[in-house]
């Protein structure tokens, strides 16, 4: 009679390598998590100050010929021609989103319009933006018209 040796894992093996696997996932899954948020303020400041100089660089060029501004809302913002958020002409309006738990506060007031064919701001601020984290990242305007994410 020919015996043959049984050959692979028992259940206690597998068992054991999986309890390893989620203890070493415990540590990473809240790690993971942070580098999101962190990843995910630097996007939308990147996205704003990008669309601050679009705004500015439109009323620099005169483009539709009237001054351009920011609006700021809650959870968006929107890019829009006009000397005001209120007087703006609709058909020219760009909405933007801030994604995920971003959160906006700024010293500008609800909307910075710069000028026609100068670019300069009617104001000069910072616009900050924090995650749940309470990592800030802000973009600061002067009265030059300076755009700088920092």
């Amino acid at each position: 009679m020919i015996f043959y040796q049984a050959r692979g894992f028992n259940l206690v093996q597998v068992l054991l390598v999986l309890a390893i696997f989620m203890i070493i996932a415990s540590f990473a899954i809240p790690s993971l998590y942070q580098l999101q948020t962190g990843v995910q303020i630097d996007t939308v400041a990147s996205e704003m100050s990008h669309n601050l100089r679009r705004a500015q660089i439109r009323a620099l060029s005169g483009f539709n010929d009237s001054n351009w501004g920011v609006y700021w809302q809650e959870r968006s913002y929107t890019i829009f021609a006009g000397d005001s958020f209120v007087a703006r002409d609709q058909d020219w309006d760009e909405d933007y989103l801030i994604t995920g738990s971003v959160l906006i506060s700024n010293d500008l007031g609800d909307e910075i319009i710069f000028t026609k064919q100068t670019g300069e701001p009617d104001t000069a601020g910072s616009i900050i933006l924090t995650n749940p984290a309470n990592e800030t990242s802000t973009v600061y305007i002067s009265e030059l018209g300076v755009i700088d994410l920092q």
